[in-house]
């Protein structure tokens, strides 16, 4: 398991900045109303992750086989050497 809280707070902000860079696009396909509700959830928690108000976690969870392995990857180097190939 893994808090992705700093991660997200990131991702937010650069969300928040492609919705506005885009803001004829977005209105193109929603109301001015339903734009700013966006742009404030986006704002509006990027700053809570941020200040460590919220946070996120991932958890993995596997299944084991019959010896009790769950055949899982050790390490996060493994996973991306894994799927590089």
């Amino acid at each position: 398991m893994e808090n992705l809280r700093e991660h997200y707070g990131l991702t937010l902000h650069c969300w928040l900045r492609n919705l506005e860079v885009r803001y004829r696009d977005a209105r193109a396909f929603v109301s001015e109303e339903k734009y700013r509700v966006w742009r404030l959830y986006l704002a509006g928690s990027g700053h809570c992750f941020r200040c460590g108000q919220l946070g996120v976690y991932q958890t993995l969870l596997a299944r084991l086989d019959d010896t009790g392995a769950a055949g899982l990857l050790l390490t996060r180097e493994d996973w991306y050497r894994e799927r590089n190939r």
